[in-house]
């Protein structure tokens, strides 16, 4: 693969979002009987992926020299975030307006839609970063 640091960080960040999170709201929406605690399970799995993407990152910095931010790097960023921000804000706004008209019983679900609508965001972010530098753009 021949890419650059900030284009395999971004790949290494994406995969360990979706897969540490994916389990999260896996086992948070899917199987909440099996979840006891899901304030402790959040936790733990944001300590999962800060420890995840901390090795992961250490390897990549060991096998590959890191180069100075371009223009094109501050170009692709400013567009992803963009991208990111639009899917941000419309997740969080059809959260609250789930909220506002179904009646769920409980402020867990109304974190977990929250924490849907930044991690949604975060993986737009790093989507939208991947597609514009494999577009050149």
């Amino acid at each position: 693969m021949n890419a650059s640091f900030k284009e395999k960080s971004v790949w290494l960040t994406f995969i360990a979002m979706v897969v540490t999170f994916g389990n999260y709201f896996a086992r948070v929406w899917f199987f909440p009987d099996l979840v006891e605690n899901p304030i402790g399970l959040f936790f733990i799995v944001m300590m999962i992926f800060i420890v995840i993407t901390i090795f992961l990152h250490i390897g990549l910095a060991v096998g590959q020299r890191q180069e100075s931010s371009d223009e094109r790097d501050q170009r692709v960023s400013g567009k992803a975030y963009r991208n990111s921000h639009f899917a941000f804000v419309t997740m969080l706004v059809m959260g609250i307006g789930i909220l506002m008209f179904v009646d769920f019983g409980s402020e867990m679900t109304a974190f977990n839609l929250m924490l849907f609508s930044v991690v949604v965001g975060e993986l737009v972010y790093m989507g939208s970063q991947l597609v514009y530098y494999r577009i050149g753009a």
